[in-house]
């Protein structure tokens, strides 16, 4: 059962269980948000390569009704054909790249912000997090509930610069479901996918990985915020809010 709120969140309403409900709101408007974003991203994309090619078709047009065309004028004809394939291919990899870099950093805050959510209103079950925590000597003098929550709050804002796979774990330990059947409908959580898809993200940003040819980026983009909405799901479901919006 939950215990004690951690006075750790804004005030939006008189009536806990809707100011609950709005919490996990927010996530949802957020990751929504997030994939619009991505899609967005994807889309004008996609009509910038359309022009590309439309002009090089145009060239190529030109090219062709001429009728004593120049040595000069197949070479740009063929420099124009080979800059757009150049370009094509390092827009879809730069874009494939940073739809996931994007709904990664979507879904890591949002599995935080469960985190904080969870914490707000069930502190006992994070107490086990902070029990080995250091206290000085004049921390140790405060109220134990103050103290609790100064600990768990500690913990959260170091919790926040640790790995999304981290972030989910701890909140399997916390929410601890007995089936996971259901949580999003046709949708089946894979830890390893996920650990998959974080080691991308880290080659993304930090090994210049985005150069290579990305195997259906926009799937793997699809997968993060899924992932983020069955972790949503799974935590509203066990605090019973409902009707949430995912």
């Amino acid at each position: 059962m939950p215990s004690k709120p951690l006075n750790i969140k804004l005030t939006w309403t008189d009536d806990p269980q809707k100011e609950l409900s709005l919490m996990f709101a927010a996530v949802t408007i957020n990751m929504g948000a997030g994939q619009i974003a991505v899609s967005s991203m994807r889309s004008i994309n996609g009509l910038g390569l359309l022009h590309s090619m439309l002009a090089v078709q145009k060239h190529a047009k030109q090219v062709a009704q001429s009728a004593h065309a120049t040595e000069e004028e197949l070479s740009d004809l063929k420099f124009h054909e080979l800059t757009h394939k150049v370009l094509s291919d390092s827009a879809r990899g730069a874009t494939g790249a940073a739809g996931i870099i994007y709904a990664h950093a979507i879904v890591d805050a949002a599995l935080h912000k469960l985190c904080e959510i969870s914490a707000s209103i069930d502190s006992a079950s994070w107490a086990p997090f902070i029990k080995d925590r250091k206290v000085s000597f004049q921390e140790s003098k405060a109220n134990p509930s103050q103290l609790e929550e100064r600990l768990i709050c500690g913990y959260l804002q170091q919790l926040e610069r640790e790995s999304l796979i981290t972030k989910g774990d701890i909140l399997f330990k916390i929410v601890r479901p007995m089936s996971t059947r259901g949580v999003i409908k046709g949708f089946r959580y894979s830890r390893e996918k996920l650990v998959e898809l974080d080691q991308l993200r880290h080659d993304l940003v930090h090994k210049m990985a985005f150069c290579r040819n990305i195997r259906q980026p926009a799937a793997k983009a699809e997968y993060l915020f899924k992932v983020g909405n069955f972790f949503h799901n799974l935590v509203a479901r066990h605090y019973g809010v409902h009707h949430v919006g995912t």
